[in-house]
């Protein structure tokens, strides 16, 4: 799958975007070596093509995964 992201802060601060380093994200939903953060997969499947949507990640999560990387 191929997609644009921007990442933001809970307070709304602009972390990173896609479009900012000028390419988009390439991964594979099914790599079992660098598995999705839960519900993410869903949420874009579920998705058309050129279609925006918000996901919002708890940080309690991205806490975790910077602690515990899976790959």
């Amino acid at each position: 799958m191929t997609a644009n992201y921007t990442l933001y802060t809970a307070d709304g601060k602009k972390m990173n975007s896609s479009e900012d380093i000028g390419k988009p994200i390439v991964f594979n939903l099914n790599n079992k070596q660098k598995p999705m953060i839960s519900g993410l997969k869903e949420g874009l499947l579920s998705m058309r093509l050129g279609e925006k949507s918000r996901f919002f990640i708890p940080h309690t999560i991205v806490v975790f995964l910077q602690q515990y990387p899976f790959g």
